[in-house]
């Protein structure tokens, strides 16, 4: 034997070692550090665990956006999943098992880390399509470590496959006007969301080391996953990230999200419960405290992450313009509590939808009591997730330039008799779809390794291509707005037109009612000895000359001046047109608009001062505005259609100066006055002989009005025995108006009220 074979005889084994070693040990390296982890007996599908996508969110950077994470000396074993995010401890309920549920340990803050398992670690210039899977949950529960998203099968289909953790309930969704102010961008909320994002930043950045191509990213997720990637899509911020969307059972386009002053109202709320003054004080809170005190939480409206609502974005073609796949099953709807009679569901439906009562009743119908069980697990399974895939279908088939695709799931798990009556239940498909039946104790039949197969081979073709048909698949037609149809999985698997097209018509039409539009707003002039004032007009529904009706009075302010009667609907107006509001609180509302060279008072102001000292003095003729709008009041007491012991007065800024010198002025005019960052004269009040309800709002912060202005008339009021209120925001500025429209009793306390 020569001396160059007898080297290599020797070094063989070495090297069948190491390669032994390598395959149970892959180990790669990202921008931050080498990572080791683990592989399949087979050594064909490397799996990594716990790899850190962002620093941890504890202390000082909790309820702030993620940063990149510290890089690390020497080799990071990622071999274990990380800690999920801070929940309640996982126990089945319902229809959802063990393998539904993260493991009882870890759980932490120190939470955002992903795992990958990818069949190419050691060939990484294959390029292979990478899936980020965002799991559910209800954004208060679940994590990437759930048995159901186990990633080998999809790896073994060429799919390198990541889940992530990302923040959950009040660490991930709280707002509150001192988050706002400190992040820069007027916004706070959606630390979920940037979670999410910065692990696609990651994937951008490391992906390609595990095999993955980063110019072929999908984004995939279920329930609240599947409302977090409709979130995403409509992101401007995670614009690039990715080039594909699947969502399994879940959208954006209903009431699911809140506008940011809403859910800051919320933020304020808990620390208030919390008896707590500060961020810094919540931030040094143990996190215990907080998941005990927290409440429900869900993606933001908050105009930085989310710039508005998911519909609008979609409707003027705004969206992240990617692939789509969208679907969702049969049987997922629920009836929380004791289900409404027949006779009940029929009366709500008049009650909510007025003129599309009967359709709707013909859609959901209740001819007895059974039927409108089922119309109410439907109109559920509808509203939070069939008709939000159907409408993500069709929205961007419409205004999008790439193709979607729309699914229906309706195979019945085998194997659990006692939940039987529940069928093709919420998350069902799951482990069809990302091949994971080996991970859920069932008994399945050859039905569902076909359906397995079938599903996640439609997913891994959509992943590498954008189009998940395939050889051996049947026939998937992208969605066409004007046909409606979509696959059905079942027994047979293949195309379905009309499914729930009759539902899915009548909440088209109630979406498109409910929004809102300031053209039923009537343009007017009102005339009075030669001068005129111009004024919008919002009659109730279905309006009755014959019948007296509350008026309500809206003072603008001084950015909403001008003579093109439109600007003063800026700030308000939308209130009164919420279908809620129009049912509950039928009024006629009158908007006037100040000329650009007036004002609804008389004060005197300092602008050389910050904030500015103003004087109010009433013994000063009244303005020209404010005594037209009186005017105009006062015509339609005498018209006899609104009703004089339920008038109402309110305004903000400019205009909460005008309500305070309206009522100081007429105190027997009005029922109750709502001044929003306002000020006027206090010895005005004290001879008044009737004392109406006030409820005053401010910003503690507010840099043009100063708050001590609204305080010191409360102050005031309060000593000479006025029904009055005060509620100051803290952290806000100069908008204290969105937090008090977006008050949940702002007009029902207004129209408690009555002479």
């Amino acid at each position: 034997m020569s001396q160059p074979i007898l080297r290599l005889s020797l070094l063989l084994p070495a090297l069948l070692l190491a390669m032994t070693l390598f395959a149970q040990n892959p180990t790669v390296r990202t921008l931050n550090g080498l990572v080791s982890g683990t592989a399949t007996a087979d050594g064909k599908v490397a799996i990594f665990k716990g790899v850190p996508f962002a620093m941890p969110p504890v202390g000082g950077l909790r309820w702030r956006a993620p940063l990149p994470p510290m890089s690390w000396e020497g080799t990071l074993e990622c071999n274990k999943f990380a800690p999920s995010a801070v929940q309640q401890p996982p126990a089945p309920f319902f229809v959802w098992s063990e393998e539904f549920l993260i493991p009882k340990e870890p759980i932490g803050e120190d939470c955002l880390y992903l795992n990958v398992w990818s069949p190419s670690v050691a060939a990484a210039s294959q390029k292979l399509p990478v899936i980020v899977w965002i799991h559910g949950g209800g954004f208060m529960s679940g994590g990437g470590a759930c048995p159901i998203y186990d990633g080998e099968g999809m790896a073994r289909k060429g799919v390198v496959f990541v889940s992530i953790n990302y923040r959950l309930g009040v660490f991930g969704f709280l707002a509150h006007p001192e988050l706002n102010r400190e992040s820069g961008h007027n916004a706070s909320g959606n630390y979920a969301l940037l979670d999410m994002i910065e692990a696609l930043k990651w994937v951008q950045q490391n992906i390609a080391a595990f095999g993955g191509n980063p110019n072929n990213v999908t984004i995939a997720g279920q329930s609240a996953g599947s409302f977090a990637v409709n979130s995403l899509v409509a992101s401007p911020l995670a614009k690039g990230l990715f080039h594909r969307a699947i969502g399994e059972s879940g959208g954006m386009f209903g009431d699911r999200s809140v506008g940011l002053y809403e859910a800051s109202l919320e933020g304020i709320a808990l620390v208030n419960k919390l008896k707590k003054y500060t961020i810094a004080e919540l931030r040094s809170m143990p996190a215990d405290t907080l998941l005990k005190y927290g409440g429900g939480f869900s993606p933001v409206i908050d105009g930085y992450v989310v710039p508005k609502d998911v519909h609008s974005i979609f409707a003027e073609g705004k969206q992240n313009d990617v692939t789509t796949l969208v679907g969702y099953n049969r049987d997922e709807g629920f009836v929380f509590g004791e289900p409404k009679t027949a006779e009940q569901f029929k009366a709500d439906a008049k009650t909510t939808y007025g003129p599309l009562a009967d359709e709707f009743l013909r859609a959901f119908p209740a001819t007895d009591d059974a039927v409108a069980k089922q119309s109410q697990k439907n109109f559920f399974r509808d509203m939070a997730f069939a008709w939000q895939g159907y409408t993500w279908a069709r929205m961007q088939s419409k205004t999008g330039q790439k193709k979607a695709w729309l699914y229906r799931f309706d195979r019945v798990p085998p194997g659990r008799p006692d939940l039987a009556e529940h069928g093709a239940f919420h998350s069902a498909e799951i482990a069809y779809a990302l091949h994971s039946l080996p991970r859920w104790n069932r008994p399945w039949e050859p039905l569902d390794q076909q359906l397995s197969e079938q599903m996640s081979s439609y997913w891994a073709n959509f992943a590498a291509t954008g189009d998940p048909n395939g050889k051996g698949l049947p026939k998937w037609e992208a969605f066409n707005p004007a046909a409606p149809s979509a696959l059905v999985y079942d027994k047979k698997t293949g195309m379905r037109p009309g499914l729930e097209q009759a539902e899915f018509t009548v909440l088209d039409k109630w979406k498109e009612a409910s929004q809102p539009d300031l053209a039923k707003f009537e343009k007017k002039a009102f005339e009075s000895n030669g001068e005129a004032l111009l004024y919008r007009i919002l009659y109730p529904d279905n309006y009755d000359p014959a019948k007296k009706y509350p008026l309500v009075l809206f003072l603008h302010g001084a950015g909403e001046r001008g003579n093109d009667n439109e600007a003063q609907l800026v700030h308000g107006a939308k209130l009164f047109l919420k279908p809620e509001n129009r049912r509950d609180f039928p009024a006629i509302v009158i908007f006037p608009q100040c000329p650009s060279n007036d004002a609804w008072h008389m004060g005197k102001a300092d602008r050389s001062k910050q904030p500015v000292v103003r004087d109010f003095d009433y013994k000063r003729e009244i303005a020209a505005p404010l005594r037209l709008a009186v005017d105009l009041t006062n015509s339609f007491i005498a018209s006899g259609v609104a009703d004089p012991d339920r008038v109402y007065v309110a305004g903000l800024s400019m205009g909460g100066m005008g309500t305070l010198e309206v009522v100081g002025r007429y105190p027997d005019l009005f029922a109750a006055a709502i001044p929003i960052c306002g000020g006027g004269d206090v010895r005005a009040f004290g001879d008044a002989k009737r004392k109406l309800p006030v409820r005053l709002y401010h910003g503690a912060i507010d840099s043009v009005v100063d708050y001590k202005y609204s305080w010191e008339m409360y102050d005031s009021l309060k000593q000479m025995g006025w029904p009055v209120e005060y509620i100051e925001y803290p952290a806000v500025d100069h908008n204290s108006w969105d937090y008090a429209f977006a008050e949940k009793d702002f007009l029902a306390w207004l129209f408690s009220k009555k002479k």
